[in-house]
C-alpha cells in the first residue's frame, strides 16, 4: 500500500511546458518530464499521440511530429500510468491553449526593443 500512495500524483512536465504556450512550427516536438521510475507516459497533442516509460530516476522524453502553424488552441495531454502496482494508478496533467507558429528568444541590449503591439502594424499578420 504505501508504494501506491507514493506513486499518486508524481507526474511533472518540463518548466517550457505550461498553458498558452506556443511550440515552433515545422520542427520535432519534444515534450519531458518526470514521473514515478518505471511507469508508462502517454502524451496526446490534438490527433498526434506517443508513448514512452519512465527510467529508473523517473525521467521520460517523447517527440511528436512537426506541426504547421495554427490559429485555433489545442490541448495537450500527459497521462502516467503506474503498471508496476496493482491496482494500477493513472495521474493526468493537460497543458491548454497550445498553438503552433514562430518562437523567437531575444536578449541582450537595450535597443533591442521593438513593441510588436500598437498602431504600428508592420509586425502583425490579422
Amino acid at each position: 500500500m504505501l508504494n501506491q500512495v507514493l506513486l499518486l500524483a508524481v507526474l511533472k512536465l518540463g518548466a517550457p511546458f505550461s498553458d498558452g504556450m506556443v511550440l515552433q512550427r515545422q520542427m520535432p516536438i519534444k515534450v519531458w518530464g518526470s514521473a514515478a521510475p518505471k511507469c508508462e507516459i502517454r502524451v496526446k497533442l490534438d490527433g498526434d499521440s506517443a508513448r514512452t516509460m519512465s527510467d529508473a530516476n523517473g525521467r521520460w522524453l517523447v517527440e511528436l511530429p512537426p506541426r504547421g502553424a495554427s490559429k485555433k488552441p489545442v490541448t495537450m495531454t500527459v497521462k502516467e500510468i503506474a503498471i508496476n502496482v496493482l491496482p494500477k494508478q493513472t495521474d493526468e496533467v493537460e497543458v491548454k491553449d497550445i498553438l503552433v507558429g514562430e518562437v523567437w528568444f531575444a536578449s541582450g541590449q537595450s535597443n533591442m526593443e521593438c513593441p510588436i503591439w500598437g498602431k504600428e502594424p508592420r509586425y502583425r499578420d490579422e
